[in-house]
């Protein structure tokens, strides 16, 4: 494996792991949101 694909590698993991944090906060967040409204209800 070249320097040249390690870099790239390294790089494309950044970008997804960022691309995917903030939905899966989202999500999280959403989540426990629905479960206490349904506690308190």
């Amino acid at each position: 494996m070249s320097s040249t694909n390690i870099f790239n590698n390294m790089f494309l993991n950044n970008v997804i792991e960022f691309g995917v944090m903030p939905f899966n906060s989202f999500s999280l967040n959403f989540s426990l949101f629905k479960n206490t409204l349904k506690n308190h209800h």
